[in-house]
């Protein structure tokens, strides 16, 4: 019968590397090193064994991809889920976790090469009967389990690492009195790299929450659990950083999930703690921490939590599990932004984190103990590093109306949702998203430039330019887009939602203009590379702007105004002409001015229309 572990603390982790002598502590997480555009996708369960807890990530078959194994406390085993490298993974397979019948509800895992063969290996930690080892074959398949060291009493975690310098997998765990809550010990074994572990230390100490790292930087593994933080010695021992263990605060609130990462910038390795909140205890470069353990309501507490740079901003981030996952960017300050949920399966337990399809950016892996599966979510990348929050109708210029504080830079990736918002000059970001039925404004100028990289404009949100210009940066694909057969894509989709047979009055790229309701006028997208010669490495001014071969324009010009230069003239006339020669050309820089796919009379009667009535050059 399994025991209720929704209190359970986190377990550090081995990231397996080349070098192993280099032990790299985890708090549930395999890592990579406001109110926010969530970046990732919806999660894909995957069944494993009933109740698993903790999850861990390695290379078990060898193929250069993150597979992921959990320890089933309902199912007494462990479960192993072998990865494409794509972000999927085949079915699971389950090896026993213990060989003797009497040990059962195993709940901490830890991965290591114990035995020196190159190949992962899995420890699982029961309570009362100790830690057993399954050897890894290197294929995906482990070998049967092996008790080793002494018993625990309510095991509370494991993990791996030198502790002594032999270039030998050690193992500590840690382990609470089952009738105080309070007491407990750390257990520290020292490996023989055979598989097996000589000269059990234990140090009565009480014991939640647990993770390995060197927080006093003397090139020597330390331990830390909730309250204490045991330095050590280089040589397999440990003693106390200070007499109270460098930690302050009610200890009525033990911290469930404990992690190390570096969150303030210097230098000094600081600790994140989870149980009602999650916080920084920044370090002071000893061993100790500043700062006290936040009191809360035991009923919402986080059971892992683990550092990655989810966002890519160079900045590390938190995520945790509770009635969710729930991601906390951190600002690299030692603050941390609200938190974000994404949704899993029932009852989350464990988190892990890790590269699992392979494009470069740490993805989240939750084992569900109520679902019996593993919620694998994908990161894709297309983070916010400001969010509108000011009033509808705000201005972009004012830095109170974005979350971090401050007008967006060439740096930030942008999102607004839900709301309007108004631009009364040029601006550059790194990427746009305009989502929710949300709706950016560029006041009326005719000289105002909005650059960004890439830009998403979801639903039925739009980006009214009225007589001003866009700019879209790229890098792979071209971000013009094309016509698939039904209609375009990329930027000049974006484009064709919007104008809706001159109407202007769909979602997507728009202008209120009113010569461009008449269909006088027009916003004309086009390569940059195209229209200003461009090829290779060289660069034009454009409106104030250099350009490469990899960039698009999206022009406030007459209908029909092919190259973009202000005016329909000979040269645009004879782009059209060439290309209805073509059936099936398509593109407004070939002729299809009113984007529908084909260059016809229409197109004509908009070029024809704006030959006679323009203006000055625009």
């Amino acid at each position: 019968m399994s025991r209720d572990l929704s209190h359970r603390l986190c377990v550090p982790r081995l990231q397996l590397q080349e070098d192993r002598r280099q032990a790299i502590s985890r708090a549930c997480i395999e890592t990579l090193e406001s109110r926010e555009l969530f970046s990732f996708a919806a999660a894909t369960n995957y069944p494993v064994g009933t109740n698993p807890q903790e999850i861990v990530t390695a290379d078990f078959n060898g193929d250069g991809k993150l597979d992921l194994a959990t320890v089933n406390t309902g199912s007494n085993n462990v479960s192993v889920l072998l990865g494409t490298g794509a972000g999927g993974f085949a079915g699971a397979q389950h090896f026993a976790a213990a060989s003797h019948a009497a040990a059962s509800d195993p709940s901490w895992l830890a991965v290591a090469d114990f035995d020196g063969d190159a190949n992962p290996d899995l420890a699982v930690l029961f309570d009362m009967y100790g830690v057993y080892i399954l050897k890894g074959n290197g294929n995906g398949t482990f070998r049967a389990p092996v008790r080793h060291g002494p018993g625990a009493m309510i095991a509370t975690g494991i993990a791996a690492g030198d502790f002594n310098a032999d270039h030998k997998m050690d193992l500590v765990y840690t382990d609470s009195d089952p009738f105080s809550g309070v007491g407990g010990y750390v257990t520290l074994m020292l490996g023989n790299s055979q598989g097996g572990f000589t000269d059990a230390m234990s140090a009565a100490q009480p014991s939640y929450g647990l993770s390995v790292g060197d927080p006093n930087g003397d090139g020597k593994l330390d331990v830390v659990t909730a309250w204490w933080t045991m330095l050590g010695n280089g040589d397999g021992t440990l003693r106390m950083a200070t007499e109270n263990g460098g930690f302050s605060g009610n200890p009525d609130y033990y911290p469930r999930a404990i992690a190390i990462g570096e969150m303030t910038r210097d230098g000094a390795a600081d600790l994140v703690l989870a149980a009602a909140n999650v916080q920084v205890l920044p370090g002071l470069g000893n061993g100790q921490f500043s700062g006290s353990v936040l009191a809360g309501n035991e009923t919402t507490y986080y059971t892992a939590v683990a550092t990655a740079d989810f966002n890519g901003d160079g900045e590390l981030d938190a995520v945790a599990t509770g009635s969710a996952a729930d991601v906390w960017l951190g600002n690299g300050d030692g603050t941390l932004r609200d938190p974000v949920a994404v949704t899993t399966g029932t009852s989350p337990s464990g988190v892990a984190s890790g590269d699992l399809n392979g494009d470069g950016r740490p993805d989240i892996a939750v084992t569900n103990g109520g679902s019996n599966n593993v919620s694998v979510i994908l990161n894709d990348g297309n983070w916010a590093s400001k969010t509108y929050v000011g009033p509808t109708g705000g201005n972009w210029s004012t830095a109170s109306n974005w979350s971090p504080s401050g007008a967006p830079t060439a740096a930030d990736s942008v999102v607004i949702t839900g709301t309007s918002v108004n631009l009364s000059a040029s601006a550059t970001v790194a990427r746009l998203t305009i989502d929710g039925g949300a709706t950016l404004t560029v006041a009326q100028n005719g000289a105002r430039v909005l650059r960004t990289g890439p830009i998403t404009i979801g639903g039925t949100s739009k980006l009214n330019l009225n007589d001003n210009d866009l700019i879209v940066d790229y890098t792979g694909a071209s971000a013009l887009g094309s016509w698939n057969g039904s209609a375009y894509t990329g930027v000049t989709g974006l484009i064709a939602r919007g104008y809706n047979f001159s109407a202007w009055d769909g979602s997507g790229l728009v202008t209120t203009m009113t010569d461009a309701h008449s269909g006088l006028t027009t916003l004309a997208p086009a390569e940059a590379a195209d229209v200003l010669g461009i090829t290779g490495n060289q660069t034009s001014v454009w409106h104030g702007q250099v350009l490469d071969a990899t960039t698009v324009i999206v022009k406030y010009t007459y209908a029909g105004d092919v190259n973009l230069d202000g005016l329909v003239d000979a040269s645009d006339y004879g782009t059209i002409d060439n290309y209805y020669q073509f059936p099936g050309t398509t593109g407004y820089t070939n002729g299809d001015f009113n984007f529908d796919g084909v260059i016809d009379a229409g197109d004509y009667g908009l070029i024809d229309n704006s030959f006679q009535l323009q203006g000055p050059a625009l």
